[in-house]
Parts: structure tokens; sequence; C-alpha cells
């Protein structure tokens, strides 16, 4: 690229930069929405877009990426973004994963024991290892980390089974749907509400100390706040990164069509700069 249309592209840059300020909004949690507001919501179409962009550990020329999971917090705010990667043969699998991906992204209750039925046969070892996942953040002050993995369907799932059965015993035999996931962390630290009827249950697994427990909400709601007090002091001492990676996003989601990532099926390809 010249001087020339470099200095063009990073002014087309700053001119979605500022129409981004002007529009975005950060209804979550209105005492920090002067800081978050300066930075836009990651969307479904941009995570593809890094994905197929910038292959990793696992992450092949080829493999398809899957729809990603959007994880909120308890407020639904959204969290973090788990995506998986398809390296086998059988696409109706990889259908058959975007299915229950956007079942859960819809956020509409879910039969919990069908969801726990289909989580099982995506654990078993022959379609584990058709799998790769990476974790990417959902506001464009934080760039992708290495949250990834050569193995296995996202980590949201990843105690699901134990979760189902402790809402079984609290709940009854009758029938539970999952309500939503609610983020703790970007791996196996999860928070699951399940209900039957009238009543419902919210169940942390923590693997840090195989604890499984019933939750209240306000905890949950507490937890979620001083994560979010953590990401706003951050962006205050880290401006200019955050401005950096604000960025990067913008050129990722200028460099590669839409028509790329609307498809069924897109595939990771080379780095979009080779």
């Amino acid at each position: 690229m010249t001087n020339t249309r470099a200095a063009l592209f990073t002014a087309a840059c700053l001119v979605l930069v500022g129409n981004a300020l002007a529009e975005c909004e950060f209804p979550y949690y209105p005492e920090y929405a002067d800081i978050f507001s300066q930075y836009d919501e990651v969307t479904p179409s941009m995570v593809k877009k890094q994905v197929i962009s910038e292959p990793m550990l696992g992450f092949d020329p080829g493999n398809v990426v899957c729809e990603p999971l959007v994880i909120k917090d308890v407020n639904g705010m959204p969290f973090c973004y788990m995506v998986a990667t398809y390296r086998g043969d059988d696409l109706e699998v990889a259908r058959r994963w975007n299915k229950l991906v956007r079942a859960i992204n819809e956020g509409s209750p879910v039969n919990a024991e069908e969801l726990a039925e289909d989580i099982s046969f995506f654990k078993t070892p022959e379609i584990t290892a058709s799998f790769a996942r990476q974790t990417i953040p959902t506001f464009t002050f934080e760039i992708p980390m290495v949250r990834a993995s050569d193995k296995g369907i996202p980590f949201a799932f990843s105690h699901y089974d134990k979760a189902f059965r402790f809402a079984k015993n609290t709940l009854g035999n009758g029938e539970i749907y999952l309500n939503r996931v609610i983020a703790e962390s970007y791996d196996y630290y999860q928070t699951f509400e399940f209900q039957a009827g009238d009543r419902n249950v919210v169940i942390t697994i923590n693997p840090e100390n195989e604890e499984t427990e019933i939750t209240a909400s306000d905890v949950v709601g507490l937890r979620a706040k001083d994560r979010v007090k953590g990401w706003a002091d951050g962006i205050m001492k880290k401006g200019p990164n955050a401005d950096k990676n604000r960025l990067y996003w913008i050129k990722l989601n200028a460099g590669i069509p839409d028509t790329e990532v609307e498809k069924e099926f897109p595939v990771i390809h080379k780095p979009v700069n080779e």
C-alpha cells in the first residue's frame, strides 16, 4: 500500500470511529456509559472475519468457521464470544452445532434434557477431535488474545451435564428448561439458569474447587459489576491501547467482504495482510 493510500485509509478509519462514537450506546451499566460508549460491540460477522483471517493453534486453512456463541453476563451485557471451527468431513455435524448455538443465542428457553443429549454427542471423542475453539472479546477496546484450543467445542458447555443433573435434583423430574448461560469467565467457570414451571434455579459450576452450588442472582450481579468496573478501570489506564484495538477491528471489518462470512460454511483462509 502506498503512503497516500495508507493515509486515505487511516482517515477513513477515523471517520468510521467518529461515527461509532456518535451512534454507540451502552445500556447495560449506565454508570460506565461514558467510558464504554466510546467503543462498539463486536458483531458475529466481525468474529467470523477475525477467525477466517488469522489462523492459530488448530485453526487451519479450509476449516469451517461455525456460528459464534455469545455469552452474556447476568444483566445481558455481552461478555465474550466462543467460536468453534470444524475440520471434519461431515458438514451435517457443523450444521447441527450451528443450530444449537443459534438456539442459545436467541435467548428463548431450551429444553435442558435435549440440550444435554446434543452436548453429549459433541463430546464423543471422534466429534471432539473434529472441533477447535477460540474465545473472542465482545467490545472493540480489546483484541483477541491467545485463548484457543485445537480440540473440542467451546468451554461454555464443559460442565453443563453436571449442572443439569444438579438442576434435576433440585427442580424434580418434570420438564426442565435452560433459560440462559450466564458468563463468569472465559473458560470453564460458568453459571446456568434453569426453570421448571414457575420455579427456577441458578447454578454455578466452579471447576477450580469442584463445587456445584445454587447461587443467588444478586451475588452473580455483584460479580458481574466488579468485572465491568475492572474493564472500565483498564480502559482508563490504557486508553491509547484501547484506541489502537478499536482501529484493529475497523481495519479487519473493512478488509474482508461481508459475503465471505454470510455463507453457511465460511472457511479459514490466509491472513488479510499476506
